[in-house]
């Protein structure tokens, strides 16, 4: 019995501090854009960038899947260099190689951490992709460098996106976890529905064993920034505000500054692509009324602009 409360007191004690953070990024879809095209994200909420989604269009007559064209493709996570160094991601040395799947991996020291980390590369996607890491779910490992309160030393962070590659080449990310905790693993498994950190400790609903912390937006209103330019190339930044969100029978969307959407629209489709709502955007305000869009389930919502662009897509539920 000595020994079995020795080591329940070690447990207890060892790892009091770990800390798991959530962060819900709302099935955010990032569609293949026509040219190249950056995405930063802030991964832990310190106001600084951590990560960054590249899409890069090189001009090349090199065949792919034995099909020519004027350009290749190549969608890569790139770790940014912030206020306290580079952060890594794990993934390969030589950047012509495929990233890194780490869905079964402990992420810690001991992983392979460089800069950058592809997803796939081709021409004409999808159908001459000559590398792909693989389409559905796929878990992006990462190390964010910071100073720790505590020491004031550097320290690293370890941390997973979890996202889906689809077969049209956009991409689907559903958040992230990170072990808050300096310099403490974090295991990046898909068989598991609740946080899971490194020391094995498991943290669920009905238990917790150690500290959660969830950095969450507001999930009743919908906001979608846009960076609107003038004629003059200066950048007006709009707000749209979509709620409630998730719904059940109608919707509202504020267009805020909508005199700087002269000859934008706005589309909505469900799951399948079919299109459910289409309006030129002239007004403030919208209404709609849900029992027109065919059912419960998934929506995704499209900004274009006057040159038939898309310039954001976000998912609204209808419950």
């Amino acid at each position: 019995m000595r020994i079995i409360i020795f080591f329940l007191f070690i447990i207890s004690t060892s790892y009091s501090y770990s800390q798991i953070v959530y962060v819900d990024n709302f099935d955010a879809v990032y569609l293949l854009p026509p040219s190249a095209k950056t995405i930063d994200f802030d991964l832990n909420n310190d106001n600084y960038l951590d990560l960054r989604l590249s899409y890069l269009y090189t001009p090349t007559s090199l065949e792919c899947n034995g099909i020519g064209g004027a350009a290749i493709i190549t969608c890569s996570f790139k770790a940014v260099q912030n206020s306290f160094g580079q952060n890594k991601l794990n993934g390969p040395i030589i950047f012509s190689e495929i990233g890194f799947d780490a869905t079964s991996d402990t992420l810690d020291i001991n992983d392979l951490w460089h800069n950058e980390s592809r997803v796939f590369k081709g021409y004409t996607f999808p159908n001459a992709i000559c590398q792909n890491i693989g389409y559905g779910k796929h878990k992006q490992g990462f190390r964010l460098i910071k100073t720790n309160p505590q020491s004031g030393a550097l320290g690293y962070i370890y941390g997973y996106i979890d996202y889906t590659l689809t077969n049209t080449g956009d991409l689907i990310i559903h958040g992230w976890y990170y072990e808050n905790s300096f310099n403490v693993p974090i295991v990046a498994n898909s068989m598991l529905d609740y946080p899971y950190d490194g020391n094995c400790i498991h943290i669920d609903t009905v238990k917790v064993y150690d500290t959660i912390t969830t950095f969450v937006a507001v999930a009743d209103t919908l906001k979608i920034n846009l960076n609107i330019p003038n004629s003059n190339g200066d950048i007006s930044i709009n707000t749209l505000k979509v709620y409630p969100n998730p719904a059940s029978t109608h919707l509202f969307i504020d267009m805020g500054s909508h005199t700087l959407l002269n000859n934008y629209d706005i589309q909505i489709f469900n799951q399948f692509g079919q299109s459910v709502y289409f309006s030129p955007i002239d007004k403030k305000e919208y209404f709609l009324d849900l029992n027109t869009f065919g059912g419960k389930g998934i929506y995704f919502l499209r900004i274009r602009n006057q040159l038939g662009v898309t310039i954001d897509t976000k998912k609204i539920v209808l419950q």
